[in-house]
């Protein structure tokens, strides 16, 4: 049989009960995971695990930003009365850890390199940046709102536009001004929207996840220009990451992933083997992933898409419209025409669902309602290999 599922989530979770929340990896094998009070590192692309830096008893760990495999920073937060709250930095992969900035009160940082950085404070919600390596910071944008804490800071490559999600699920812009302070905009699709995640790809292209199955994507200006993604679960989404326009995962609640590959046009769920809720999830090519949660979950995927040999002499056969909401039609190259050829459809489980013979024909119609929503393979072969495969999205 030409269509094979290869191993999707697997589990290389170190036995460690904490719940992780944050996750970065530099490349295949070096990664760093964390939760309130644990930052673990991998060298071997999760087969082990080593403590790399320890809360004490008075903080917690609330968010990280590493740039490289060497470079990172932890912000925590003191849970004490008046204490100090500390921003960690190393830049040896975590052999040492120094503290710095004033230890005023981070509730989220972003990095865009071992010197400049943005972060959220807890108490005034307003944005601070450094740039000197968070030795010392510099307010940016007047509060939005007092008491305002914010979940997520991400900036672009640049220092010209960021976006940060507060604590209510909300999510707002931010634009430089000319004296290098920066204007504020809401940015949600309705103001009943709650988000738990975003991801951001530039300021037209922003995709956000939230409680009872919400995915959003943005393609416009902020507040506008928003799109209600068909996700397949209905429970709470906690992480969002996409590795290009058209391919990303969302995980959330009970273990539930589901991945589109065609811009949230359609998404298809994935077994994840774990019932625990998953936190965050992160791409590190278009092979590999990996996602994070409660009680010590970490999965791993190295075959995104579930199937091998996808993409084989395409040139041969055309598909359209792909995807489709109406009837599809299947092209044939001419140097096909004199061959027996079987096309063979799958579903992402590995399902045969329909197959059919052909020769001598320039195309074959596949008919409205012939298949249901969701993606599927379609292998085109004759008697000695498989010549040519493809991703069908039903609509």
């Amino acid at each position: 049989m030409p269509f094979k599922i290869v191993a999707q989530w697997v589990d290389v979770s170190p036995n460690i009960l904490v719940d992780f929340k944050h996750i970065y990896f530099a490349d295949n094998n070096i990664g760093y995971v964390m939760s309130d009070t644990l930052l673990i590192k991998t060298i071997n692309g999760g087969a082990t695990w080593s403590s790399n830096l320890s809360s004490t008893d008075s903080l917690n760990f609330i968010s990280m930003s590493f740039i490289s495999a060497d470079t990172g920073f932890v912000a925590s937060k003191n849970r004490n009365t008046g204490g100090v709250d500390v921003l960690f930095k190393t830049i040896d992969g975590g052999l040492n850890w120094a503290i710095v900035g004033d230890g005023d009160v981070f509730q989220s940082i972003h990095f865009l390199n071992g010197q400049i950085g943005f972060a959220s404070r807890s108490y005034w919600a307003d944005i601070w940046m450094t740039n000197n390596g968070g030795i010392t910071w510099n307010a940016r944008v007047s509060p939005i709102a007092t008491t305002l804490l914010s979940k997520k800071i991400l900036f672009l490559d640049t220092i010209f536009s960021g976006y940060v999600l507060d604590s209510f699920g909300k999510l707002w812009e931010f634009n430089k001004t000319a004296n290098f302070d920066y204007n504020y905009t809401f940015c949600n699709s309705s103001s009943s929207s709650f988000y738990n995640s975003i991801d951001v790809f530039d300021n037209n292209l922003i995709y956000s996840v939230g409680d009872s199955g919400i995915i959003h994507k943005k393609t416009g200006i902020c507040g506008t220009s928003w799109i209600q993604q068909a996700g397949v679960f209905t429970k709470d989404n906690f992480g969002v990451q996409f590795l290009n326009q058209d391919t990303g995962l969302v995980v959330g609640a009970d273990g539930q992933i589901q991945i589109t590959t065609d811009g949230g046009a359609s998404w298809v769920g994935q077994t994840s083997n774990t019932t625990d809720t998953l936190r965050n999830v992160v791409f590190i090519d278009e092979n590999t992933a990996y996602a994070i949660g409660d009680n010590g979950t970490i999965i791993k995927n190295t075959s995104i898409v579930g199937v091998n040999n996808l993409h084989k002499d395409n040139h041969l056969i055309s598909i359209f419209p792909n995807p489709s909401n109406g009837n599809t039609t299947i092209s044939f190259n001419t140097e096909l025409f004199t061959l027996d050829l079987s096309i063979e459809i799958y579903s992402t489980q590995g399902k045969l669902v329909t197959q059919f013979n052909t020769k001598n024909q320039s195309k074959i119609i596949l008919k409205e309602n012939s298949l249901k929503k969701g993606m599927y393979f379609i292998f085109i072969t004759t008697k000695e290999k498989t010549i040519s495969t493809h991703k069908l999205v039903i609509q």
